[in-house]
């Protein structure tokens, strides 16, 4: 796995060969098991509840998130081993032409966000030095096991979405608020 960071507009990373060829293929085959596409609906699934693979998939961004806070902001290693906050993965869905719409930092309860891309096209995340569409920088190269990923902050400013011609299909880690997580599971499984 290799990490490219990039201070602005925000601090954000860029990760290259997320998964090992064997590991990625053994969950890339679990994830088409797990849900159906349906035109023109969005499908989001929390792993923790649905995968057998479950450890397969959450690892390596915990070794991740290790990496970049020891690099970046060593402070939130105490909160990644405290019992506060829990690292989650959600496999989302998105199918051609569909776009989240809303440029916004994340809520303050996700303390570190990165994204896996796992179908084979698609469009990146959007980075935005501000909340509105002039504030476009640019947007993350799709790169099929790669991603990218941030440490949340009240400027950290992104949206996502599909592009015209293909499906996105992702894996979207946090670490996030344990007892703020488990009221809002259930609207995501």
């Amino acid at each position: 796995m290799k990490i490219f960071y990039e201070s602005k507009p925000y601090l954000h990373f860029f990760v290259e060969n997320f998964y090992s060829d064997n590991e990625f293929k053994e969950i890339t085959d679990e994830l088409n098991t797990l849900y159906k596409p349906i035109v023109g609906d969005r499908i989001v699934l929390d792993l923790k509840y649905v995968s057998n693979k479950f450890d397969l998939i959450i690892n390596p961004f915990i070794s991740l998130a290790d990496t970049v806070a020891q690099a970046l902001k060593p402070e939130l290693l105490e909160k990644f081993n405290s019992s506060t906050y829990i690292p989650a993965a959600q496999m989302q869905f998105n199918p051609a032409g569909w776009d989240y719409g809303n440029i916004h930092t994340d809520i303050p309860s996700k303390i570190f966000t990165f994204t896996v891309y796992m179908s084979k096209f698609g469009k990146g995340t959007q980075i935005f030095e501000g909340p509105t569409w002039d504030d476009h920088v640019k947007t993350a190269k799709w790169v099929q096991n790669g991603g990218m990923g941030f440490i949340r902050t009240d400027d950290s400013w992104h949206n996502f979405g599909a592009d015209k011609k293909n499906d996105r299909v992702t894996i979207t880690f946090f670490y996030r608020e344990a007892e703020e997580y488990k009221k809002t599971k259930s609207a995501l499984i």
